[in-house]
C-alpha cells in the first residue's frame, strides 16, 4: 500500500495538525484487500500520531486530494472499513479534513451523508473548489 503513494504526510497546518495528503486516484480497489488497507491505515494513523505529538498537538488533518479521481479508484466496502477504523480507534485524533475538487456529485453525495454526522464532526470538514482555498488553511 506505501509504494502506491496513496497517502503521504506533508508537513503540517496553521493549527500544527500533522497533515496526511491523500490521492485516491493511486488507489485500485482490485489489488487491495480490505485487511491490507487497514493494516496501512492504522500504520498511518500511528505515524500522523507521532508527528502530531511532536508538534504539540494531539489531531491530524486531511488533504483529501479528488484531482483525476474516477469510479474505477472507489470501493464502498474498502472505504466503510477504513472509517470505521478511524472513528472507532481513533476518535480524538481526527482534526481538519480538507476535500479538494469537491465537484457537484461530491457535495450532493456529501448533502445526503451530513444529516448522520455530529455537529462537531461536520465543523472539521472543509469542502474546497481548489488549492487556493486550501492555502488559507497553510502558512
Amino acid at each position: 500500500e506505501a509504494a502506491t503513494g496513496k497517502a503521504r504526510w506533508h508537513g503540517a497546518d496553521k493549527k500544527g495538525q500533522a497533515c496526511v495528503v491523500v490521492r485516491p486516484r493511486l488507489h485500485n480497489p482490485s489489488s487491495t484487500d480490505a485487511t491490507g488497507l487497514m493494516r496501512y491505515g492504522a500504520f498511518m494513523m500511528e505515524q500522523g500520531v507521532r508527528l502530531t505529538e511532536a508538534n504539540g498537538c494531539e489531531s491530524v488533518c486531511v488533504i483529501y486530494d479528488r484531482l483525476g479521481m474516477t469510479r474505477k479508484n472507489v470501493d464502498l466496502g474498502q472505504m466503510r472499513a477504513l472509517l470505521g477504523m478511524v472513528q472507532d480507534c481513533y476518535p480524538e485524533r481526527l482534526g481538519d479534513v480538507y476535500v479538494l475538487e469537491a465537484n457537484a456529485l461530491y457535495h450532493i453525495l456529501y448533502g445526503m451523508v451530513k444529516p448522520f454526522l455530529t455537529e462537531r464532526t461536520k465543523s472539521k470538514i472543509h469542502l474546497l473548489d481548489g488549492v487556493p482555498s486550501l492555502l488559507a488553511h497553510f502558512e
